[in-house]
């Protein structure tokens, strides 16, 4: 398997507001060696990120936005049960 040339960031934004490009990208996605383990790896990197911003900041605003289209990428990964390797 190859490493990712998608980025999963533009990735998970793409697929929460333009679902109808989901099969693409989840198909760029598939072919990926441990796709599923980066999109977990940048969740919990934006979710460690909250824990220094109040909630009424932009940036936690921003940050929460990104965990969220991540997690929105993930759960399209699992229900698509795409195959990947573990670390």
């Amino acid at each position: 398997m190859k490493m990712s040339n998608v980025n999963i960031e533009d990735a998970a934004h793409v697929i929460f507001f333009h679902p109808e490009y989901e099969e693409a990208i989840v198909e760029d996605l598939m072919g990926s060696a441990f796709v599923m383990d980066q999109v977990e790896d940048k969740i919990q990197e934006y979710s460690m990120d909250l824990l220094s911003y109040g909630k009424e900041d932009n940036e936690y605003q921003c940050i929460k936005q990104s965990v969220d289209y991540l997690s929105n990428l993930l759960n399209v990964l699992k229900s698509k049960e795409v195959q990947y390797g573990k670390s």
